[in-house]
């Protein structure tokens, strides 16, 4: 997650947009590594809820997943 304050970093100076992944390395997001040095790492395990507030960016990477068998 990347918090409010540094949103700044992440876009695309001239398109306002945003990277499609935090850890490329693209010219066209030059301050990409200003954000990185602020990312907030959470792992979330099976069963819990992580809330993400508005205006904190956030990539998901999936590492597994989890098989409820209801019986």
């Amino acid at each position: 997650m990347v918090g409010p304050e540094y949103a700044q970093y992440l876009c695309n100076p001239t398109t306002n947009s945003l990277p499609s992944d935090i850890d490329i390395e693209d010219p066209r997001f030059p301050n990409l590594h200003i954000a990185r040095q602020h990312v907030i790492t959470v792992t979330q395990y099976p069963t819990e809820t992580i809330f993400v507030p508005s205006g904190w960016h956030h990539q998901v990477t999936n590492h597994g997943y989890l098989f409820l068998n209801f019986h």
